[in-house]
């Protein structure tokens, strides 16, 4: 791997190009590479097998966006817990307005590098979805919430 990034390094040197964008391989091949670090010039890097923030975006190894997503949920779900303590004592449009402000942007942040992700991520933000809508218009948690959401209009349309 080292060789190869000098040989890719080299070259890029001479021919004068620069490296747009990469591939991942598929996770069975991920997993056949295993190394804790690699030697680029003469400079020594780690690899990170945990998750990083980058742009307000949490990436792991895979660029699954697994992780994202349950940083997304974890933020979520405190930030529905604390207006819950305090939704008795504002209106139904203030309600939801703060929960367009605080919950729908954090679900809308970086929603483009969700494209393509599987179904079952998707459906995490989707019950993050129906339960804001749930706290706004105090529907009851086995109610229908299809309704509800298109009653609620632009920001609170199924996540799919």
């Amino acid at each position: 791997m080292q060789r190869c990034i000098a040989s890719i390094s080299n070259w890029m040197r001479l021919d004068k190009l620069k490296l747009n964008s990469y591939e991942t391989g598929t996770k069975p091949q991920l997993n056949k590479i295993k190394f804790d670090h690699i030697k680029v010039g003469h400079v020594d890097i780690s690899v990170e097998t945990t998750a990083v923030l980058n742009l307000g975006a949490w990436f792991d190894c895979n660029l699954c966006m697994s992780t994202h997503i349950n940083k997304i949920c974890q933020s979520v779900y405190y930030h529905l817990h604390n207006i819950r303590q305090i939704r008795k004592c504002i209106t139904q449009d203030s309600a939801k307005l703060l929960v367009q402000a605080v919950i729908m942007a954090r679900i809308d942040s970086c929603n483009g590098l969700l494209y393509n992700v599987p179904a079952a991520h998707l459906y995490k933000l989707q019950r993050l979805q129906n339960t804001a809508a749930r706290l706004v218009t105090y529907t009851p948690k086995f109610d229908d919430i299809t309704p509800v959401l298109f009653n609620l209009h632009v920001h609170w349309l199924p996540i799919k």
